[in-house]
């Protein structure tokens, strides 16, 4: 879009009067086993009678131990191996019976791990004596038939089954030392249970000798996690005798995976110091979360902020940097082309603030950190100086896909950072991670079976992969061939990908990573030309400049992008920030060409190649409409009954937006047959629970749909919201002629799409509704009653006549941006 002045403010929608809402739920094709009724009951009633044997046993174990305070225990509900478990039924507030985990063994059983919070099997008792006796009225089969034909056995949980890492990592020796990730029952949502449950573990641990410090703890809705040193012996008894203990897992591990010349650029740069302007004072701060900053480099100096240096290293009080990984990265993050600047006699104003918090790589015991905790106390600390500020937080720092792109604690860490209890947001831009072999017959397959490193699969920060248009060695060596082993505008050779099916799109966007050179028998990862040249943190010794590539210095670039936009758009989101950076990313004809196949595309190259330009600023022939509006996705009410003293939770109806999008009709109209390009992106933040379940990780979701070239306003608000149906309507379809395509974009919480077409088809597509998806906060009504999700939504409509002036064609009933 290189053609075009985006010279023009982005546009304001107004935020339709929202109307009652209805959705469609999933229909559910289960394969549940037939069952002899009355024998299936009497081998179901034995093991729990067995059970409750058991349970009294273990309750005069737990006197004797001195642990009469515990009264729950773990019970393992399991299926029939290739049937379907509807393990999420058992759970029974009433009873105070909690699903822990949903999983399947390696024989593919399905099973659940229940918590019977009052150590009693009497809740599934009473369904397996209803389900014998009596007759659902509206099925005509037994009560309760789904679920406890779907039950094999039940008994007293295992180690095995409350591990939910990868069954090769599972320590196997009994008595030998691991470190474990160890999830608790309790959290935010009910301090006083949390804090029962870490002293009732900590107390347990004391007398085993398990090292612990409950202090050093992560907190989500209903999980609290800790690192703790113990043996499968000591984790054994602890899931005998406790009712606290959750989910085990194994810890994050964090990866030095930095690729730098060994040795840097000497140029002379006092001149292109002099140039340097600093940062306006509004401009928004990047935040690195790194190795440290050395910060008189007369290139970053400029942009370092008083009182912008800090550590949470123990080892040190300095925040210089110990790596030279964070100066390489600062130098990326506030200068598009290093080299051009250089050579350029113009003036340059840095576009961002620079913070910097030194995180402790080094350490030779990396596996006692829990890193969601580390990068949490990190953002605290940096906000503790102010709080107020618009930052954008940089990290590069990742550690091996333990959880196989799966939320961990690490990365619903980062998911919680940025959702922020829905106040005051954060944006948070993590690196994808790097491919550490390579070779050019396994480029780009290898970069296929990578998967992201641990915490980019997280939904709600930017996750950056790379692709590389440097394909120039400088200065090559007369006699020795090296060819770059990517092509301009592919898949830079460093970039992992998001291997898991229908997930969000990971990584969000690519940007510059660099290339790999290939001699024709080993690769050269760091060579001039090939490599992102940036500062170097041996500015001292004369080495002003150094060379990067990776992932690293491509998230570098993205928070660069995200400052030029918020500092062109200083009142708008974060959650709009990173919806634009989003929206204007394109795939490249080569990506396309690379990766023909779709899946493979988004979970590589995500929406592709962001355009700052586009992003920051509207065009008249290219103009992007922004919406930043509230939705209500849950409303229970308690109110008093008839009867006096008892009271009870009615559900309000949830909520729906339908936007009537300002096209300028008669233009559209005129144009005919000349092509134009719709773009829509949605983006929110979520409200984080990795426990592991079959219940939803985000507390409620959201949804975009568009009406359909041949679909009547009406009919395309009778398809995408039951409550305007009359009995009996039914199949409603959509139009099928997006780029991405509505189930693949709808995973996640930015949701964006482009459709190509001819104007006088876009005419007739005004409407555009917004509307809520149900999540875990659907199983929680008295502890979230009113949910309300802010969200942005973002629409351009893009003409192939860069002559065309739509901008000032459109009228809306409020001011453009100021």
């Amino acid at each position: 879009m290189s053609q075009r002045d985006f010279d023009l403010t982005h546009i304001r929608m107004p935020i339709p009067r929202p109307t009652r809402y209805k959705g469609q739920g999933a229909p559910q094709n289960l394969n549940i086993p037939e069952r002899k009724r009355k024998e299936h009951a009497e081998n179901l009633r034995s093991q729990l009678q067995k059970l409750e044997q058991s349970i009294e046993g273990l309750r005069q174990e737990r006197q004797k131990a001195g642990l009469e305070d515990v009264d729950g225990v773990l019970i393992t509900v399991k299926g029939a191996a290739d049937f379907d478990l509807t393990g999420e039924r058992l759970r029974d507030q009433k009873q105070n019976v909690e699903v822990m985990i949903v999983g399947e063994t390696e024989r593919n059983e399905p099973f659940a791990v229940l918590r019977l919070g009052k150590g009693t099997v009497k809740s599934l008792a009473d369904k397996v004596d209803k389900y014998e006796t009596e007759i659902d009225k509206r099925s005509g089969k037994p009560r309760y038939n789904t679920l406890i034909s779907s039950i094999d056995s039940i008994r007293e949980s295992l180690v095995k089954e409350l591990w939910t890492g990868p069954l090769e990592l599972l320590p196997a020796q009994e008595d030998t030392l691991n470190w474990w990730e160890v999830w608790l029952y309790g959290g935010i949502e009910d301090p006083q249970l949390a804090q029962r449950m870490r002293l009732q573990f900590a107390a347990f641990a004391k007398r085993e000798g398990i090292e612990v410090d409950i202090e050093q703890r992560i907190e989500f809705a209903d999980r609290q996690v800790f690192i703790l040193h113990a043996s499968y012996a000591n984790l054994s008894n602890a899931v005998s005798y406790l009712d606290s203990v959750a989910e085990l897992r194994p810890p994050s591990q964090a990866i030095r995976d930095v690729h730098v010349l060994e040795h840097s650029t000497r140029k002379d740069f006092d001149n292109a110091a002099k140039r340097v302007i600093p940062p306006r004072g509004t401009a928004p701060t990047i935040t690195l979360l790194d190795t440290g900053l050395n910060h008189t480099h007369p290139l970053l100096e400029p942009a370092v902020l008083t009182n912008g240096l800090h550590t949470i290293d123990p080892s040190s009080v300095s925040t210089g940097d110990y790596l030279g990984h964070g100066t390489r990265m600062a130098g990326v993050a506030l200068y598009d082309d290093m080299s051009a600047h250089f050579l350029s006699a113009e003036n340059y104003q840095l576009p961002a603030h620079l913070e910097s918090v030194r995180i402790p790589l080094d350490s030779t015991d990396d596996e006692r950190r829990l890193w969601g905790k580390t990068l949490s106390d990190a953002v605290y600390l940096a906000e503790s100086m102010d709080s107020d500020k618009r930052r954008i937080y940089y990290t590069a720092i990742s550690g091996t896909p333990l959880t196989r792109g799966l939320p961990s604690s690490w990365s619903a860490t980062m998911d919680q950072l940025c959702f922020n209890q829905g106040e005051k947001p954060r944006l948070i831009a993590v690196a994808a991670g790097n491919v550490t072999t390579f070779d050019i017959s396994g480029y780009p397959s290898r970069n296929l079976s990578s998967q992201l490193h641990d915490p980019a699969q997280a939904r709600n920060v930017i996750t950056v992969g790379a692709i590389t248009d440097l394909t120039e060695v400088s200065n090559p060596v007369p006699g020795y061939e090296i060819a770059p082993i990517a092509g301009a505008g592919q898949l830079s050779p460093h970039s992992t990908v998001h291997i898991p099916k229908n997930d969000a799109i990971k990584p969000d966007i690519v940007c510059e990573g660099g290339n790999v050179g290939w001699t024709g028998e080993f690769a050269e990862p760091t060579l001039e030309g090939l490599s992102i040249v940036t500062t170097s943190e041996r500015f001292l010794l004369g080495d002003a400049l150094t060379t990067v590539g990776g992932t690293s210095p491509a998230t570098a670039t993205a928070c660069r992008m995200m400052a030029q936009i918020w500092e062109a758009n200083p009142d708008l989101r974060p959650e709009t920030i990173r919806g634009l950076l989003i929206h204007s990313a394109s795939w490249t004809n080569a990506l396309r060409q690379q990766f023909p196949n779709k899946r493979d595309l988004l979970r590589s190259c995500g929406y592709g190649v962001p355009d700052v330009q586009f992003a920051c600023k509207s065009a008249t022939s290219a103009v992007t409409l922004i919406a930043e509006g509230m939705l209500r996705a849950r409303h229970m009410e308690r109110v008093p009954t008839r009867r006096k003293g008892q009271w009870k939770w009615i559900e309000h109806d949830r909520e729906i937006l339908v936007f009537d999008l300002p096209w300028p009709d008669e233009l559209l109209r005129s144009l005919g047959e000349t092509k134009v390009e719709l773009r829509v992106t949605l983006s929110y933040f979520c409200d984080p629970s990795p426990k592991h379940t079959l219940k939803a990780y985000q507390g409620a979701g959201l949804k975009w749909d568009l009406q359909g070239p041949h679909e009547s306003e009406s009919m395309f608000i009778k398809r995408v919201n039951l409550a305007e149906r009359e009995a009996g309507e039914n199949n409603f379809a959509g139009a099928n002629d997006w780029e991405i395509g509505i189930q693949a974009r709808s995973r996640g919480t930015v949701q964006s799409d482009r459709w190509a077409g001819i104007a006088a088809d876009l005419a007739v597509r005004r409407k555009l509704a917004v509307y809520p998806v149900m999540g875990w906060w659907d199983g929680n009504k008295t502890r979230y009653p009113v949910q309300d999700i802010p969200f942005s939504l973002i629409v351009s409509v893009i003409s192939e006549d860069v002559t065309l002036d739509i901008y000032n064609q459109i009228d809306v009933p409020v001011p453009v941006l100021v």
